[in-house]
């Protein structure tokens, strides 16, 4: 029989039921004319207000199988209440090959036309990489100094007074990624010779010489040629905040979008309003992921 809430009636002097459901457990009592009533209520179906006021002799009461359902519960829980962290952002987000799949509600979304297994795969855990930095630098929480024109062109009014510091950093972890689809297509050991016979390298297409300048002008990056690790998603991607951070807080601007006609002031061409085709790869990769990024990171 299915048991949502059971209240049980016995005397003060017994403190549990003597034969208690499998499956369920004490969330609660109350006294009434000498009586005292225990409630109790299936795990499968505990509330995360109920999981935080179990007793320890709750628990205590429980066979071995049911705190293991209690656990997978708490889990559960845990998960669906909790404001999302800072390292946990986007962990929704799946991306696959130079394309993309997209885990929304366990439902997978994918190009159909891409599905060649040799594409390289954005790794969840890139996302926390990313967001470990930015939560270091301020000009991304700041509203205020943002860049609006070059904001709207990716998401229209998004950072409002109301948007939370979750969702802002979700905002910009979704960026970076899209930036790395036109600059190395999700490959840590990407490799580019420009023009001026320098090596661009890693997911977002560093070079050593990045790391000296940022270093001593601006912040400290983890990029370092005497250790050789251009190739290390973390290294690379912590690098690329830090440049970013730079670019947004000393020259105002993502794409260029000032009105003003001048000159793009940052490091990628990918975010060069005057690099169409660029630009235009990293817009459209970020707005296809881009619903979930409000209510969902609040």
């Amino acid at each position: 029989m299915k048991i949502l809430l059971a209240i049980l009636f016995v005397s003060r002097a017994i403190p549990a039921p003597a034969q208690q459901p499998p499956g369920t457990i004490e969330v609660g009592r109350s006294e009434t004319d000498g009586k005292l009533s225990i409630f109790i209520k299936r795990i499968s179906e505990l509330t995360f207000d109920e999981l935080k006021k179990l007793t320890s002799d709750a628990i205590a009461s429980l066979t071995r199988a049911d705190r293991d359902s209690l656990k997978m519960r708490s889990l559960e829980l845990k998960k669906e209440n909790t404001p999302l962290s800072f390292a946990e952002i986007t962990d929704s987000l799946k991306y696959r090959g130079r394309y993309y799949t997209i885990d929304s509600s366990k439902n997978y979304v994918e190009d159909k036309a891409h599905k060649d297994d040799s594409f390289y795969k954005w790794d969840p855990a890139w996302n926390k990489f990313i967001a470990d930095e930015l939560v270091k630098h301020s000009i991304f929480l700041d509203n205020s100094k943002l860049p609006q024109d070059d904001i709207n062109l990716l998401y229209p009014d998004f950072f409002k007074p109301t948007t939370s510091d979750n969702e802002k950093i979700a905002f910009w972890t979704l960026l970076l990624s899209s930036l790395t689809v036109p600059e190395s297509q999700f490959n840590p050991s990407a490799q580019f010779r420009e023009k001026s016979g320098g090596m661009s390298e890693g997911l977002l297409q560093l070079s050593y010489n990045n790391a000296e300048w940022y270093s001593e002008k601006y912040s400290l990056v983890l990029l370092d040629e005497k250790k050789k690790n251009i190739f290390d998603p973390q290294v690379n991607l912590q690098t690329g905040v830090v440049m970013l951070a730079w670019q947004l807080e000393k020259k105002q601007q993502l794409f260029g979008l000032d009105g003003k006609g001048g000159s793009f002031k940052g490091h990628w061409s990918s975010f060069n309003i005057h690099d169409k085709d660029h630009v235009d790869s990293v817009v459209k990769f970020f707005k296809k992921h881009s619903a979930d990024l409000k209510n969902k990171y609040k």
